[in-house]
């Protein structure tokens, strides 16, 4: 029966499924000072009572995903800016021209009034 996963110095337990799973841990990662977490995935040989895996240490791969992470948000950021920026454009040209034109309509209403004509214009 196997009873779970034994290094020098490290206990894994079992994974959780009987095919086979991920455990993590920390482990001496060689030529390095110190342990450094490590994500492996195991599977249990019951006939030779014993487990076989492989891993890989998460330092590296936790640096390489915060530099994506970083480039991913400078990115959103001038994409936020190209489109924005455009559409900002637009809006305050709309709203230029809505003044112009409601302007131009109180000034026509203003004449008709001075001319007597009845009514604002449609």
């Amino acid at each position: 029966m196997l009873m779970g996963i034994h290094h020098p110095g490290t206990r894994l337990g079992r994974p959780q499924h009987p095919s086979g799973g991920f455990v993590r841990y920390h482990y001496h990662l060689p030529g390095v000072h110190g342990s450094q977490e490590k994500l492996a995935f195991v599977i249990g040989l019951p006939e030779l009572e014993s487990y076989i895996g492989t891993g890989m240490y998460l330092q590296q791969t936790i640096r390489d995903q915060e530099a994506i992470l970083q480039r991913t948000k400078y990115g959103a950021i001038a994409l936020l800016i190209v489109v924005l920026f455009p559409i900002a454009v637009a809006v305050r040209a709309v709203v230029q021209r809505n003044r112009l034109l409601f302007t131009e309509i109180h000034r026509a209403n203003r004449l008709r009034k001075a001319y007597g004509q009845r009514g604002p214009l449609p």
